[in-house]
């Protein structure tokens, strides 16, 4: 026998066929039905507080309402998709989607490491490259990795030591980063630095508003000096964790708010891969003018 259920007037939707109501199988069935419904209510309350709580969407001047969740930084710029507690959004549909490629285009830039990786994280590398050489071939064909001598010569370039960079890392290669990726990075970052802005003034960046982004690769990155003295400034710095999982090892930041909320900078950094320097700021024309600007933009932008 298989039984039928009504979802609507008219309409009916087939299932497997039912063990019978005195079975075992019947009461393992109505019990893991009740569970998902349970889940579904509480699901869709906790939407409910949040959008109650976060009527508008952070990312496009606070104008539209919101009407998803977005995980900032993306599920995918985590291994296993095990990201942080916390870190969700309010976003209208337009600005939740508008990243998707170039989410999925950092999720392997971030994944270009000098750690060796886990066993687990090898495979997930290997899935984004295939998929990379999938959805966009255009890019995997610029991809090269860089001779010895050419990486001996970007070190020296570079005022990189031949050895002893990296702690346990003998041999270090190098690679061309395709400046679609880089663009891709530039773009995420301005909803990230928005997303963080929000997270710790609560605070819709307005339209007045503007944001300034400068990604460094990893070799970029040891080169430039002056990101320590920028961290110097930025004094603040959270914990970074799921669970009881901490997550700082993929993805970190030191951060400063000034202006009573009007301004803040953030230096992020995505494992041994990427960092960005963000600045965000609440009224363009002001700022050039604001102490705001002689602490942020001076010291994180200029001398980054």
């Amino acid at each position: 026998m298989c039984r039928w259920f009504d979802s609507a007037p008219g309409h009916h939707v087939p299932c497997a066929p039912a063990p019978f109501s005195g079975s075992g199988a019947f009461l393992q069935f109505r019990q893991l039905f009740y569970k998902r419904e349970v889940m579904s209510g509480a699901r869709r309350k906790k939407r409910e507080r949040f959008f109650a709580k976060h009527p508008f969407c952070c990312f496009c001047g606070g104008g539209n309402p919101a009407t998803t969740e977005d995980h900032i930084p993306a599920r995918g710029l985590f291994l296993g998709r095990y990201w942080p507690e916390g870190y969700v959004f309010p976003a209208c549909d337009p600005c939740n989607n508008s990243t998707s490629k170039d989410e999925f285009l950092l999720a392997w830039l971030v994944r270009i490491n000098v750690t060796d990786y886990s066993q687990a994280a090898e495979k997930e590398f290997d899935r984004i490259c295939r998929d990379l050489q999938r959805t966009s071939p255009e890019i995997w064909a610029t991809l090269r990795l860089h001779s010895r001598a050419e990486t001996r010569r970007l070190q020296r370039d570079n005022n990189l030591p031949a050895f002893g960079l990296f702690p346990g890392v003998d041999i270090v290669h190098s690679m061309t980063v395709p400046p679609e990726v880089l663009l891709a990075a530039d773009r995420y970052g301005v909803k990230l630095a928005k997303a963080l802005h929000y997270f710790h003034t609560g605070k819709v960046v307005p339209l007045t508003g503007a944001v300034k982004v400068k990604v460094f690769t990893n070799a970029e990155a040891v080169g430039a000096a002056s990101l320590n003295k920028v961290l110097q400034t930025l004094t603040e710095k959270p914990q970074i964790r799921r669970a009881q999982t901490t997550l700082n090892g993929q993805f970190d930041y030191n951060y400063v708010v000034v202006e009573d909320g009007a301004a803040s900078a953030f230096v992020v950094s995505f494992g041994h891969s990427t960092i960005m320097v963000l600045v965000v700021f609440h009224d363009a024309q002001r700022y050039e003018e604001s102490k705001a600007r002689r602490v942020l933009d001076q010291q994180v932008i200029e001398d980054a």
